[in-house]
């Protein structure tokens, strides 16, 4: 809140004699006649009985575009639970539409129209404009016409045409086009994604989980791609015509692309950098987890892969985990990567000019098992014997600040290769529901002496304890369960089955492993 405060600047008011200066410092000090409008809060909430609502908090608006039209630069349009099916359009305003409870919980379902995105951006937004904490499903893409000649279906969920919108804690499930079943970034488009899932989405030509065409620069970061499908090019992504994505602490995981690029295709002039990003089950015929070239025009850019795993991808031609094929060449630098098979597991077929086409194997480069926890139900944290451990390269172009889960990315001198750095802290497997059971998991040094502690709430402000680190983040009443020790691996695990007939409720959780105590994580009983 601004607070207005009047001071003296020289530790006292001062008296000016009688004179014009008098009237210009009034002058001065004078409020315009009309003030600057002051940002607001629009209130959405579906189940509202008084539609269409005013969109204040106890009569709120019931359509999320309610909200939007109303809205004016610099206001926030906050989202209550539930499924509300409709279209949005953001219509160039730099305003931010959030939910109150995240993703799991609030839904837009673009099932109601077909043929449309579910949320389009296509007023030249840019990064002020933020859409955060949404399921987007059951888009059907809208039409566009590409480069003045191709008119088709682009951007199945999100369409960000010509706009550079901030993406944040988006699930993006269940979508279809033909360009981008999950996202399509087109002419430009360059936004920030961060924190999204983009899971069982589909495209016909290009890009099953996203795609970028034309001078586009987005920015990926801790986003997951995961059983996204595309017929021709890139299931998890696809990029072409001059795009250059930048991708770090990415996932992707079980894609399929009926011809290149099971996990990403690069193609027709363009280049990208990908930083601690772990590609694994990714499927294709050429290039299960990359392939790199381009059957429409020109000399590609430079790829740029570091600190990265490819593991355990397939392809039912060449190249299990990397292909240079296709009419023009490419280049692609690995570094500090992970890459099963090595060389031998990378496929080279340029049809013009293939001395232009290459793979460069550069420094501190492995083809050793990455040694996940648990790759059978994707959880692809590091073990602390895997090779990847302390492996990385803390150079890296554009490297984070922290993982794919907020643990600090560089936790021991040394970054390590993957989404994951292995660090001290908590997480769960499995869904809690009634009568369901669900895996705790601590990591740390083997043989630490693990503690599950839990509680209905957090305590504010955190409390330090002697001779351990990091702080107590439980409130009180707080319930320990002991975990055992951590196995050689570095992992304890706790299964908790949960007591029928629960209403719903949240488990505050927190670890002390040795003697850290790690990180606050919630558990949500569904």
């Amino acid at each position: 809140m601004n607070h207005l405060r009047l001071v003296s600047l020289s530790g006292r008011f001062t008296r000016f004699p009688p004179g014009p200066h008098v009237a210009l410092i009034l002058a001065l000090f004078a409020l315009p006649a009309t003030l600057p409008a002051q940002p607001t809060t629009l209130y959405v909430d579906v189940s509202n009985p008084n539609c269409p609502g005013a969109g204040t908090a106890a009569n709120p608006y019931c359509t999320i575009q309610s909200g939007i039209n109303a809205a004016r630069n610099g206001d926030l349009v906050l989202v209550r639970p539930g499924t509300y099916k409709e279209k949005i359009n953001f219509g160039g305003k730099a305003i931010t539409v959030r939910s109150t409870k995240g993703a799991v919980e609030t839904i837009i379902d673009g099932s109601s129209t077909p043929w449309q995105s579910v949320v389009s951006f296509r007023g030249a937004e840019g990064k002020t404009t933020v859409l955060e904490g949404f399921s987007v499903i059951n888009g059907m893409g809208s039409q566009y016409t590409y480069r003045g000649s191709l008119t088709d279906w682009f951007g199945g969920g999100i369409l960000c045409e010509r706009s550079s919108p901030t993406i944040r804690s988006v699930i993006v499930c269940g979508n279809h086009a033909r360009y981008g079943g999950g996202i399509c970034c087109v002419d430009g488009a360059s936004p920030t994604v961060e924190d999204c899932l983009f899971d069982n989405n589909r495209a016909f030509t290009n890009g099953g989980g996203a795609v970028a065409m034309q001078n586009c620069k987005p920015r990926f970061e801790r986003c997951i791609f995961r059983s996204n499908i595309c017929a021709h090019t890139g299931g998890g992504l696809n990029f072409r015509d001059n795009s250059n994505p930048t991708l770090v602490n990415c996932t992707f995981d079980g894609n399929f692309a009926g011809d290149y690029g099971g996990g990403i295709r690069a193609g027709a002039t363009s280049s990208g950098t990908m930083t601690n990003c772990t590609f694994v089950k990714n499927v294709s015929r050429w290039g299960g987890g990359l392939a790199v070239g381009s059957d429409t025009q020109g000399i590609l850019g430079t790829i740029n892969v570091t600190n990265s795993i490819l593991w355990g991808n397939l392809a039912s031609k060449n190249g299990a985990q990397i292909s240079l094929n296709g009419l023009w060449p490419a280049v692609i630098n690995l570094s500090y990567c992970d890459v099963q098979g090595g060389p031998s597991q990378v496929f080279k077929n340029i049809v013009n000019n293939p001395s232009a086409a290459a793979v460069n194997w550069g420094a501190g480069m492995l083809t050793v098992n990455p040694k996940f926890v648990d790759p059978s139900i994707s959880d692809f944290h590091i073990r602390y014997d895997s090779p990847c451990r302390n492996k990385g390269l803390n150079t890296a172009p554009s490297i984070a600040t922290t993982d794919f889960e907020g643990d600090p990315r560089v936790a021991n001198t040394t970054v390590d290769m993957g989404v994951d750095e292995f660090f001290e802290h908590l997480y769960y497997t499995g869904n809690l529901t009634a009568g369901g059971t669900v895996k705790v998991n601590a990591i740390g040094k083997p043989n630490s002496n693990v503690l599950l502690g839990l509680s209905v709430g957090p305590r504010n402000p955190p409390i330090s304890l002697p001779g351990l680190g990091g702080l107590l983040r439980l409130g009180d009443p707080i319930v320990v369960l002991p975990m055992s020790k951590t196995a050689a691996t570095g992992r304890a695990q706790l299964s908790i089955t949960v007591p029928c007939g629960l209403a719903k409720l949240s488990v505050w959780t927190q670890a002390l492993i040795g003697t850290t105590l790690s990180n606050l994580s919630v558990i949500t009983l569904k």
